[in-house]
């Protein structure tokens, strides 16, 4: 019976001993300093150095219990100085238009939807040019060139020929101003030419 009473006095203070290390324990580990990465904050050590990740200098992590915070699971709370060396700006998200530059590289293209080609019906050599570079804005019944055409010149005198046969032979004579319609001459650049009678020698496109 004394056995069995010793045995239970020393069981009872063995356990008393053991709960009072686990406690020290828990203290221990609560007061202890968690360092983590501001990128990568899965990484968690006892000691300050650098990120196995990203290499990045490990901050000190304060993390509260339950009565002290109100985060959600998963939440990690950092200090002030953490915070500073983590640089984290927070703001009120808010609606409004963005106001911000940002400077990119890339090619700028004219628009294709205001591009367009003109070329001379027949051939001939420019003899002056009143525009100065490619995608310079024209507006539209503004000169561009003046052509000397020797094809051009050899029609005038057709046109000059047929119109002594206007009456005779009308077919030859509508012949000829036709040509001269079909290189984009106007009925009025037409008429000028049979008026005066003369080959002109350049023309305006």
């Amino acid at each position: 019976m004394t056995g069995l009473l010793l045995g239970a006095f020393m069981f009872r203070g063995s356990k008393k001993e053991t709960a009072a290390e686990q406690a020290s324990t828990e203290l221990s580990n609560q007061n202890k300093q968690i360092w983590t990465c501001s990128m990568h904050p899965q990484i968690r050590m006892d000691h300050p150095g650098k990120c196995p990740i990203c290499g990045m200098d490990l901050i000190p992590l304060r993390e509260y219990n339950n009565e002290e915070s109100t985060a959600s699971s998963g939440e990690i709370q950092m200090t002030d100085d953490a915070i500073k060396i983590a640089d984290i700006q927070t703001m009120v998200v808010n609606k409004a238009y963005p106001d911000k530059e940002v400077y990119l590289l890339g090619k700028i293209k004219p628009d294709e939807r205001n591009i367009a080609e003109l070329t001379a019906r027949f051939g001939g050599r420019i003899e002056k040019l009143f525009v100065n570079f490619t995608g310079q804005n024209v507006a539209k019944g503004e000169k561009l060139a003046v052509i000397y055409s020797p094809a051009l010149i050899t029609a005038q005198k057709e046109l000059l020929e047929a119109e002594e046969y206007k009456i005779s032979n009308p077919d030859l004579y509508k012949a000829a101003r036709n040509k001269l319609k079909f290189w984009d001459l106007t009925d009025d650049q037409i008429d000028n030419i049979e008026t005066k009678g003369e080959v002109q020698n350049n023309f305006d496109v």
